[in-house]
């Protein structure tokens, strides 16, 4: 469940079915949280990586079970993290009191929105941003438009939405950190799979018995262009969208696509590119570009005369390379 509490104090009016010498509180109409306020799962199990814990001061709640308030907001699902300012949280119809309770008590979250200065952290174990990397370093995200975590959705749970003037990095100690740009992003996360775990039916029970093993599972990407580099490699990838599959270590663009490694470079309407399994024992991967295109390949970067050249300015096609390595 998710619990709400308010040590200075709050308001709430409930409906006409308030009666609590019956037990029964009926329905919240509106309320007003003062102070500090935290909402939080029961955190039953030790540790953090269970948790959902959202802090933050003078929340209203209205009827439709839309949680707002201007103030500055710090939150943790599982092991990510942000903070922000201008929280709304959709609670889940599933409302619930229960005799122990410590405070107004919801069975889940719907959507979880920051509207301005929005940071975010993907836990350590989150992959890489650019495929084949070896940083364990967390991925963080900025924008300066709203952001969204979509919990439960028409089509797919657990969807982060971060708009405007996006910026994500992983920071690299042994130089500059690997960084992509766009206009808005989206990362999908997915619950690791465990043998033999029969997913809950009710959300409120589902979302608790997943949010230790949320985990990104694909970055979207779209801007004009979307630009991922990684200085430290001499790697760098422009198109209008992109999509990183992180179990997969893929990534595939399409728009005016333009993928360059060292002085290599080649440009299609379409790429596809998968970086080798770590047991595979080689660090060149394969692309598969569509469409008219070209590709400029320097097989030995000290020698850089000794250039292969593709182009066929009418019709590429389909065309498979495994030379391009990153």
């Amino acid at each position: 469940m998710i619990i709400v509490e308010a040590p200075s104090g709050a308001a709430i009016t409930f409906d006409e079915n308030f009666n609590p010498a019956s037990g029964r509180l009926g329905r919240i109409v509106s309320g007003e949280l003062n102070g500090l306020v935290t909402i939080r799962s029961d955190m039953r199990h030790p540790g953090p990586a269970d948790d959902l814990f959202i802090q933050t001061g003078k929340l209203r709640l209205n009827s439709k079970g839309l949680l707002e308030t201007s103030e500055q907001v710090e939150f943790r699902l599982g092991s990510h993290r942000g903070r922000g300012r201008q929280l709304e949280i959709q609670l889940l119809d599933e409302e619930q009191t229960g005799e122990a309770s410590t405070g107004v008590q919801f069975s889940g979250i719907e959507a979880i929105r920051v509207r301005q200065n929005v940071y975010f952290q993907l836990g350590t174990a989150s992959g890489k941003l650019v495929p084949g990397d070896t940083t364990d370093q967390p991925v963080e995200i900025t924008c300066t438009g709203p952001f969204e975590f979509q919990l439960v959705g028409d089509q797919q749970d657990y969807v982060a939405r971060f708009q405007d003037n996006v910026e994500v990095w992983q920071f690299n100690p042994k130089g500059p950190s690997d960084q992509m740009t766009c206009k808005q992003l989206n990362v999908q996360f997915a619950p690791k799979q465990i043998p033999g775990f029969a997913r809950p039916i009710q959300t409120g029970e589902r979302q608790r018995a997943e949010f230790s093993r949320l985990e990104p599972y694909a970055l979207e990407a779209t801007g004009s262009p979307v630009i991922m580099l990684s200085p430290q490699r001499n790697f760098e990838a422009r198109s209008a969208r992109m999509r990183l599959t992180i179990p997969e270590q893929k990534i595939s663009l399409d728009g005016d696509v333009q993928l360059r490694s060292d002085q290599s470079v080649v440009r299609a309407p379409a790429i596809v590119y998968t970086h080798p399994a770590s047991e595979a024992g080689t660090q060149i991967g394969a692309f598969r570009a569509q469409g008219a295109g070209n590709l400029s390949f320097v097989p030995n970067p000290e020698q850089p005369l000794s250039l292969i050249h593709i182009s066929e300015p009418t019709r590429l096609g389909m065309i498979s390379y495994d030379v391009f390595c990153l």
